[in-house]
């Protein structure tokens, strides 16, 4: 297993790594930490490469800092360490051949999903790669059984290669799965579901809501969901959600933490 944790040394970030650690361990799993840093623009006297050097020294100290007192909590754990310049979502979309197994890093969001995906750096991630994002809210909960919201379309089911990537993680951590099928009046079938979550045990919930950000929030706090999946897929209800969709105002739960696989 091998997991990219992309770091700017703020509260929200550190709380995301202790998540990833939480979740996946530290003893089979390798992380990588990432710093990256821009220059925007300068209007002082010191030049564009000199600021560059500093900056590049300072992430280098604070990434040496960070692996020390990870290592000094998790001595069994293996880390690599990296910065580099450049905006982030560029800089993992032309490195996709790293094969990461996960991109873990942290939201601000204190309005749920709308501050993870509206102008952040988790939203341009999670749009330029095709490696599984977890989004972690600052005021994520720690909690051993994990209660898993995973809505999906039943008109255009998501691949076994999805299915795959939540087994790999349920190698590290328990989940209790909720499947959630927003339906219209269109008919669909069931059998398709049963057969793509074949040997999972999960909750089957169906659920009738035109309004598939509503539907969501409901069983989400309904349920007491910890970690929400959702799967962009392009000509389905989700492409909405992830593109034109994306101004609507979301109200979930700002606890739970987003998988957003891309299928």
């Amino acid at each position: 297993m091998k997991i990219l944790l992309p770091t700017d040394f703020s509260e929200n970030s550190l709380k995301s790594i202790d998540y990833a650690i939480f979740i996946f361990g530290d003893k089979e799993v390798q992380y990588h930490l990432l710093h990256t840093f821009e220059i925007i623009s300068t209007r002082t006297s010191v030049g564009i490469g000199e600021l560059k050097s500093e900056m590049e020294k300072q992430a280098d100290e604070h990434l040496v800092k960070l692996a020390n007192e990870l290592i000094k909590k998790h001595p069994q754990i293996k880390l690599s360490l990296e910065y580099k310049y450049g905006a982030l979502s560029d800089l993992i979309h032309q490195n996709q051949k790293e094969d990461y197994d996960f991109i873990v890093m942290g939201t601000k969001g204190s309005s749920g999903l709308k501050e993870v995906f509206l102008g952040s750096n988790t939203w341009d991630v999670i749009a330029n790669t095709n490696i599984p994002v977890l989004s972690v809210p600052q005021m994520v909960d720690f909690k051993q059984d994990i209660k898993l919201l995973f809505a999906i379309d039943p008109y255009n089911l998501p691949s076994k290669k999805v299915i795959e990537i939540l087994l790999k993680m349920e190698e590290y951590t328990s989940f209790d799965i909720n499947i959630l099928v927003i339906k219209n009046n269109g008919d669909f079938k069931l059998n398709e579901i049963n057969e793509l979550f074949k040997g999972i045990r999960f909750n089957l919930i169906m659920a009738e809501n035109e309004d598939v950000e509503e539907a969501i929030e409901i069983y989400q706090q309904k349920k007491h969901i910890d970690l929400l999946v959702m799967v962009n897929q392009k000509r389905s209800f989700w492409e909405n959600l992830f593109h034109n969709s994306i101004t609507k105002k979301l109200t979930f739960h700002s606890k739970s933490p987003l998988l957003t696989i891309k299928d």
